[in-house]
């Protein structure tokens, strides 16, 4: 049950976990995938600069996602996923005063985003585009900070599903410290949990 609403920088930067943004044109004689499929998501997330409760003087926060999708199950031929790429994620400051500040956990909460991108997959076929939207934070019954949303997918596996994303526990106390307050230690990064992370149909 969440309990708490979420920082939505880290939101913006999650769903990018699972999807590649690289450019380029399909390879003559790949095939479209179908059916559904559902992929397991590794990796971090870095925040430059540190996450703080309050912020920090600067022009913007930038989110760096080093992730990958995984262990995917189901579709026609069966998922396996290519390397994944994603671009650094860039949210302008807010002004405060005169002054403008980035990196505020407590500012960017109980807000939503929308992300879009591509995957690549293995085996000849072709890449997937994504549009994961109305993602929130909040935290599940693990204890975890979670981030949920949805997923439309074109292109191979073309369907809709549901993102769910966990942070490990270590991370998620310092999220909900960064969020809630109570610890003032900078948040650089954020591991996630990949056994409870999840996307797709």
């Amino acid at each position: 049950m969440r309990t708490k609403s979420w920082f939505v920088l880290a939101v913006a930067a999650l769903p990018l976990a699972s999807v590649v943004l690289l450019e380029g044109t399909a390879v003559a004689g790949k095939v479209t995938g179908t059916g559904a499929v559902v992929c397991h998501v590794s990796g971090n997330l870095k925040f430059d600069p540190p996450l703080t409760p309050n912020g920090t003087k600067a022009g913007k926060e930038v989110v760096t996602v080093s992730s990958s999708a995984v262990d995917c199950s189901g579709g026609s031929p069966p998922a396996s996923p290519g390397s994944t790429v994603s671009k650094p994620i860039k949210t302008m400051a807010t002004k405060v005063g005169k002054t403008k500040i980035a990196g505020s956990c407590k500012s960017a909460a109980s807000s939503s985003a929308m992300v879009k991108g591509k995957q690549n997959w293995n085996g000849g076929v072709k890449p997937s585009k994504f549009e994961l939207s109305g993602l929130k934070f909040g935290l599940d019954s693990n204890g975890e900070v979670d981030e949920v949303g949805t997923s439309s997918t074109t292109g191979s596996y073309a369907g809709s599903g549901r993102v769910h994303i966990d942070f490990n526990s270590s991370s998620s106390a310092a999220l909900e410290g960064c969020e809630l307050g109570t610890s003032s230690a900078p948040v650089s990064s954020a591991t996630i949990d990949e056994a409870n992370s999840t996307i797709g149909e």
